[in-house]
């Protein structure tokens, strides 16, 4: 039988890219903090007379709470603010080889569960971190669509505690991170 002879044929492959965003996220966070107790000196001056009959002192300069010394934990207007580490990533190419990544505080306040108290914690300012990037809105250099090319980030809250009167779990606040292509 004679043989039948072949034919070849050559293919041109083009890929069109606009842009791939892929954004990793911590879908809930519980900040636990540890019961703390703080002794502050506020030094040793002022005499007080004290009369044993019906004990009670005076005399002397007490404490006001002018007069109070700033405590470790909270600055005076009740902030404090937590840094939580690697809570986000982005990974992706672009045409600038870089993202946009933003937060924005979706549902600020945070409230006690507990039925009968009115106490609540409110994130006053949300920020991102990522190597010497800082801000609600920062620029990330893309190292490609691998995981480990990844650019992992952090997020720091500032939370108003002024209005945390009471101890148990405080629920319901939200921030939003979006990435985009840039």
């Amino acid at each position: 039988m004679p043989r039948v002879s072949g034919a070849t044929g050559s293919t041109d492959v083009s890929v069109n890219l606009s842009g791939i965003i892929i954004l990793h996220y911590i879908s809930g966070i519980t900040l636990d903090f540890e019961t703390l107790s703080e002794g502050i000196d506020e030094g040793s001056s002022g005499t007080w007379d004290v009369t044993w009959a019906d004990g009670e002192a005076s005399g002397g300069t007490g404490l006001t709470t002018g007069t109070l010394t700033s405590s470790a934990v909270s600055e005076s207007d009740g902030s404090i603010t937590v840094h939580i580490p690697n809570v986000w990533a982005v990974r992706g190419i672009s045409s600038s080889g870089n993202a946009e990544v933003s937060i924005a505080l979706t549902t600020p306040t945070i409230t006690n569960a507990t039925p009968a108290s009115s106490a609540t914690i409110t994130i006053t300012q949300a920020e991102l971190q990522q190597a010497s990037n800082e801000g609600t809105n920062i620029e990330v250099q893309l190292g490609g669509i691998l995981k480990s090319q990844a650019r992992i980030g952090d997020v720091s809250l500032t939370l108003d505690m002024s209005s945390a009167n009471a101890t148990g779990s405080y629920t319901g606040g939200v921030y939003t991170i979006t990435a985009e292509a840039v």
